[in-house]
């Protein structure tokens, strides 16, 4: 049976402002080429296996509100 994965979409151009909310965090990758290349992978990944890949486009703002909201901290 095959599951829905909500699959994050960074901008290139807001990477940056991301990697300053998450970079402390070892595992999100320090350029938007190694973001993207592991995001591609991981997606590839789950549709071998019969997913169905939802891409929501996150920007930063949006996503401090919603980790404040959730209590959450930042990271990948």
């Amino acid at each position: 049976m095959s599951r829905t994965i909500v699959a994050v979409k960074i901008p290139p151009a807001e990477y940056d402002a991301f990697f300053k909310l998450i970079g402390n965090d070892l595992e999100f990758p320090a350029s938007y080429s190694g973001w993207l290349k592991s995001s591609l992978q991981e997606n590839a990944k789950h549709r071998s296996r019969g997913d169905i890949i939802k891409e929501i486009e996150v920007h930063p703002d949006e996503f401090t509100i919603w980790r404040i909201g959730a209590g959450l901290d930042p990271g990948l």
